[in-house]
């Protein structure tokens, strides 16, 4: 049985206080994580979003974390069609996260045109040279806060043959080791 209980209905606890918000933004831009693009079809549609708050939940079955910003452009989408890639990019694919981020003030198809995409089996739009993919069905999901938890069981993934993973942190693109393809 899967019990739920809020911080604030802990036993023996009283209110928790949180940190000033400013606090928490300082010390999260010091978390580097892997930017990915989060992509989703609906209805003859494709939407997707930048983001780093995606995470494994588990091997069996091979299953995700994805947590979506209820204002994002892209997330009633997922909520409707109940499906999302998140496509791992590489070191050279800065222009596409920003583009994907509303950095360049594009919305819609048009973050599209950029690169090369497939289609994964879930439908969902695959990055054709993502260093890895993860092709999802949201099964279950939850909002917390800002955002919205996907919990998605991995339809199905893939990794490139070569690249390094795009890194964000201290609000700048990084990489952790240079590869061939820092030496372009």
């Amino acid at each position: 049985m899967t019990q739920k209980q809020s911080i604030d209905q802990a036993p023996g606890s009283g209110v928790r206080e949180t940190c000033p918000a400013g606090d928490f933004r300082t010390a999260m831009q010091k978390l580097a994580g892997s930017v990915c693009v989060v992509t989703s079809a609906h209805e003859g549609k494709r939407l997707g979003l930048t983001m780093t708050a995606v995470c494994s939940l588990s091997a069996d079955p091979p299953s995700l974390v994805a947590c979506v910003n209820r204002s994002a452009e892209a997330h009633d989408m997922i909520i409707a069609s109940g499906r999302l890639c998140v496509n791992v990019l590489k070191y050279h694919h800065v222009p596409l996260s920003v583009s994907f981020s509303a950095g360049d003030g594009s919305k819609g198809e048009v973050r599209f045109t950029t690169a090369d995409w497939g289609v994964g089996v879930t439908g969902s739009p695959v990055l054709a040279d993502a260093l890895a993919y993860f092709d999802c069905w949201v099964v279950e999901y939850m909002q917390a806060k800002t955002h919205t938890v996907f919990m998605c069981n991995v339809a199905s993934a893939g990794t490139s043959q070569s690249g390094t993973a795009l890194i964000y942190a201290n609000r700048q693109y990084g990489r952790l080791a240079a590869d061939e393809e820092s030496k372009k």
